[in-house]
């Protein structure tokens, strides 16, 4: 609690610019309008990009592992994958899980059809060699072991860990 109140000044901060921003706006000679929202044809060309990008992220999985891969080449112009490159990262997996979630909630997916991914993806996550409770930068998506590179934790996770514990009371 020391820590927060530490801080309030930030808070306060934000809170007077994120009020005073439309003011500032039109102060500047900048219209504020208000969202009209998309028309049919936008939302209809937004939809086939997602489903577009489903069909990519719906494919990019280790079937065995239920782990998301690094990329899938379709090499000649062919429509189905030519080369899997079976590797994976905490970010490739974060990625994946994002667009299940958005794959659900546009309708791609079934509420069941996604948590089974989910699922299925967290488990084995939680079955990944870990460096002090970190995932390591690279791991073999079909046998689960860190992949022949440089053995260090994913540096995405450990800034994230950083960012969230900065300023954080330590014991």
């Amino acid at each position: 609690m020391r820590g927060a109140r530490r801080y309030w000044w930030a808070i306060v901060t934000v809170v007077v610019v994120a009020l005073l921003a439309p003011g500032t706006a039109r102060a500047a000679g900048s219209a504020v309008s208000p969202y009209g929202g998309l028309s049919s044809s936008q939302r209809a060309s937004l939809l086939a990009i997602a489903r577009d990008t489903w069909k990519f992220y719906g494919a990019d999985v280790d079937q065995a592992t239920s782990l998301p891969m690094d990329n899938i080449t379709f090499a000649g112009g062919s429509a189905t994958p030519t080369a899997f490159g079976r590797y994976t990262s905490a970010a490739n997996i974060g990625v994946y899980l994002w667009a299940v979630v958005a794959a659900r909630d546009l309708g791609l997916v079934s509420e069941p059809q996604a948590r089974a991914r989910i699922q299925a993806t967290l488990t084995e996550v939680s079955h990944l060699k870990r460096d002090n409770g970190f995932l390591y930068q690279w791991y073999d998506t079909s046998v689960r072991v860190t992949a022949p590179r440089p053995r260090q934790p994913s540096t995405t996770a450990s800034s994230s860990r950083t960012w969230t514990t900065a300023g954080t009371p330590r014991d």
